[in-house]
């Protein structure tokens, strides 16, 4: 593996039929390769950059010169963001949904995990530009909760408002093969494969901003 290359995928790509053609996964995998290519070319020659994680990266572009800031700014946010949307993608077969902690911190902070599941929906429904769909965590003076943050292209969310757990591709190659315009069913499909016991863990783990 490359210095920024994601993790491999735990199944073959047509084992996640239900979200995506083996197609689709595949291109995933190809813009990701990409992003991480771009990032190695584009930090080539500062060593002290190779320690550095994407996100690290990502949220520092700005001190570099700046052709090389655009060029580490989407790499970086395209290795960032599509390790994430992977990160707790299960294939097919039963439905998850949310319990537990997971369950529990959701509906504190939305009301239900319904009402999570409802606003995470409407959220990619409403989406007119290319980009990410986030879960953060916000842990301050002794409160965390959830909220969520749409962003445009390869940007990250603001680090005031959380931590990113997981994001929803929203791409239109993302959910087009296989959803059409309907962005809501595609939300929804992914949010039932999950691994919320990985999402628990990262919830509990998050670092206070």
């Amino acid at each position: 593996m490359g210095r920024f290359d994601i993790p491999p995928l735990p199944f073959p790509p047509e084992a996640y039929g239900r979200l995506a053609s083996a197609e689709t996964i595949a291109a995933h995998r190809a813009a990701a390769d990409s992003c991480s290519l771009l990032l190695t070319v584009a930090t080539d020659g500062y060593p002290d950059t190779w320690k550095k994680t994407p996100e690290q990266l990502c949220r520092t572009a700005h001190r570099f010169p700046k052709t090389v800031a655009v060029d580490i700014c989407f790499g970086a946010g395209g290795v960032f963001c599509h390790e994430l949307y992977f990160r707790y993608l299960l294939p097919d077969g039963r439905v998850h949904l949310p319990a537990g902690y997971a369950a529990d911190f959701l509906s504190s902070s939305f009301g239900s995990v319904e009402s999570f599941f409802y606003r995470f929906r409407t959220l990619a429904r409403e989406a007119r530009t290319n980009g990410f769909l986030w879960l953060l965590v916000r842990r301050r003076h002794g409160r965390a909760v959830c909220l969520l943050d749409r962003t445009e292209d390869y940007a990250l969310p603001d680090t005031r408002l959380g931590e990113p757990i997981f994001c929803l591709d929203l791409w239109e190659h993302a959910y087009v093969g296989r959803f059409g315009e309907d962005r809501a069913a595609y939300a929804d499909t992914y949010l039932k494969m999950l691994d919320w016991l990985g999402v628990a863990a990262a919830m509990e783990d998050s670092e206070p901003v």
